[in-house]
């Protein structure tokens, strides 16, 4: 009976155990399962909203991960107050003060042809910049990437627009900087509408319908955009005065390079109009001066209605008069429609152009230093003259060549050259030379010598030179005999040998220089043992003296016992 009941309390122990083990693999797989729901639902829940957070994407290129900019909502602000809070709601970095502006920065955002603009900020005198950013899809009627209106002191920097009605908008806003933004492929263009003292520089508009267009707004800068292949126009001002627009490429557009339309002293300088319709137009525009601009191979040059213009230093690819005295002026003027270029240009404007930049130079000490710079050259580059800071060591050459008027002591050169054209636009380069002195002593190997013991002194004569001074030592089978430190570029050194037991004996002499060149040279001096029948013939005859006397006396002693 006992063994009975302990079998089953065994048995109902096991069930027991078993049970709990059926509930533990329940509970975890649950968990399991909940935590799976939970995230599927995360993600659906992310990817239905407007507000994703930021993704991690590869770059082959780069080879490594990136943070992708984050998609994001339209940006409707309106006032101040407005704006501390969508800062402070959206986590944006700032204050809005000039030394710590707001941030709105790398957000990803597509109006997907939908109304409204991707960001549109007015009434605000914060400070604030707009940067990184993708914005598209603001393609209907007025929309825009960017529209501010109301607004002065902000940035909109490095920002990518596409597809949009206009680029970006400025209305009544003042004291912005748009810079390095890429604009391609909207149907208008940068316009600033009543905007004064704005800053528009190193954009890029490709593609467009426009590029950039400034409407009754007044003291703005226009300078280094490229504004390439629009369908109408590179540069509109219209009722504008007082700009400056400097710098600028335009370029393959059907109708303007750069217009002004009733705009009144305004400097067009230093642009490049190039394969349009016509380069510079002004219509109804006064007391503007248009200098030093390249208008090339467009349909018309330049056309002119209005007073007072002035243009000057200009180069027309369609001039056909000559430069007699080849400083770079045509000796006629240049007319079109309208006005005149009193000093048309023979070549283009350009600073000079490296073909390719200096790079660093080494040469060894001793050596003339050569180095020829070089240029692009075509039938239409200015003559330059080249000139280098270091006159008192170094000159200029023949054909573009930076040379030393010395051998050069060792040291680094810094050296700065510039090259001017005519017209004084200059182009210049840096580059480092190096003189070292990686040469060792040269040294007059004397021949290895043989002697006999007991020959007396023997001598060995060395000759060390070196464009630096040199230093020596003597050692006797690695041992240092002598030394010499000396503040000459030549030594003549001579060592008288006393004699030596037999045996061979190396005599080495180390030479080096003050910038640790080193240079040997080993004579092996070989001293023999006197010859065995040297050492032995006075023994020899010695003893044969010795004999023959012992003879003579024996035999005298025989002949004295004989008689």
């Amino acid at each position: 009976m006992q063994e009975e009941t302990s079998i089953t309390a065994i048995a109902t122990e096991e069930r027991v155990l078993m049970q709990r083990k059926d509930g533990v693999c329940f509970v975890v797989l649950s968990l399991m399962f909940i935590l799976v729901l939970g995230s599927v639902l995360t993600v659906a829940d992310l990817e239905g909203s407007d507000l994703q957070p930021s993704v991690m994407v590869s770059d082959p290129e780069k080879g490594q991960l990136q943070v992708a900019n984050t998609p994001h909502t339209s940006i409707v602000i309106d006032g101040d107050a407005n704006f501390s809070a969508t800062a402070l709601l959206e986590g944006w970095p700032g204050d809005g003060s000039f030394e710590n502006p707001y941030v709105i920065d790398k957000l990803d955002i597509d109006r997907g042809g939908g109304t409204g603009h991707c960001i549109y900020i007015s009434n605000t005198r914060v400070n604030f910049t707009i940067s990184n950013c993708i914005l598209t899809g603001a393609n209907l009627s007025t929309n825009a990437g960017i529209y501010l209106e109301n607004v002065t002191y902000s940035k909109l920097i490095g920002n990518i627009l596409y597809n949009n009605a206009f680029i970006i908008y400025l209305k009544d806003s003042h004291s912005v900087l748009i810079k390095n933004n890429t604009c391609t492929s909207n149907s208008l263009s940068i316009k600033l509408e009543a905007s004064n003292s704005n800053t528009v520089v190193n954009n890029n508009c490709t593609g467009n319908s426009d590029g950039i267009y400034l409407n009754n707004s007044n003291s703005s800068t226009v300078m280094n955009n490229t504004l390439n292949s629009n369908d109408n126009y590179g540069i509109y001002l219209e009722y504008s005065y007082s700009n400056t627009v400097v710098n600028n490429t335009c370029t393959s557009s059907p109708l303007y390079g750069i217009v002004l339309m009733e705009s009144n002293s305004n400097i067009l300088a230093n642009n490049t109009c190039a394969n349009n319709d016509y380069g510079i137009y002004l219509y109804f525009s006064d007391l503007n001066v248009i200098q030093w601009n390249v208008l090339d191979q467009n349909g018309g040059s330049g056309w002119c209605s209005g007073t007072g213009n002035v243009f000057d230093y200009n180069y027309w690819s369609d001039y056909s008069g000559t430069d007699a005295n080849g400083d770079g002026f045509g000796d006629a003027p240049h007319t079109f429609p309208g006005n005149s270029d009193p000093h048309p240009l023979m070549y283009l404007p350009y600073a000079p152009d490296w073909l390719h930049l200096p790079v660093d130079q080494v040469i060894e000490y001793g050596n003339i230093f050569e180095y020829r710079l070089e240029f692009i050259a075509t039938a239409l580059t200015a003559p330059y003259e080249l000139s280098v800071d270091d006159h008192v060591n170094f000159a200029v050459g023949y054909d573009d060549t930076i040379i030393s008027r010395i051998p050069l002591p060792v040291g680094v050169y810094p050296l700065w050259v510039v090259a001017t054209n005519i017209y004084g636009y200059a182009t210049e380069g840096t580059f480092m030379l190096t003189v070292e002195d990686t040469t060792p002593p040269l040294i007059t190997s004397p021949e290895d010598i043989t002697h006999t013991q007991g020959e007396g002194y023997y001598e060995i004569a060395w000759t060390m030179s070196d464009l630096s001074t040199i230093s020596f030592r003597v050692l006797l089978d690695g041992t240092e005999l002598t030394s010499g430190g000396v503040t000459t570029t030549s030594v003549y050194f001579t060592m008288t040998l006393e004699d030596k037991d037999p045996g061979v004996y190396n005599y080495t002499m180390v030479a080096e220089d003050i910038w640790g060149n080193i240079a040997i040279d080993t004579v092996i001096v070989m001293v023999l043992p006197i010859p065995f029948i040297e050492v032995m013939f006075p023994w020899m005859v010695g003893g044969a003296v010795i004999v023959i006397s012992i003879v003579v006396i024996v035999f005298f002693l025989k002949r004295r016992k004989s008689s």
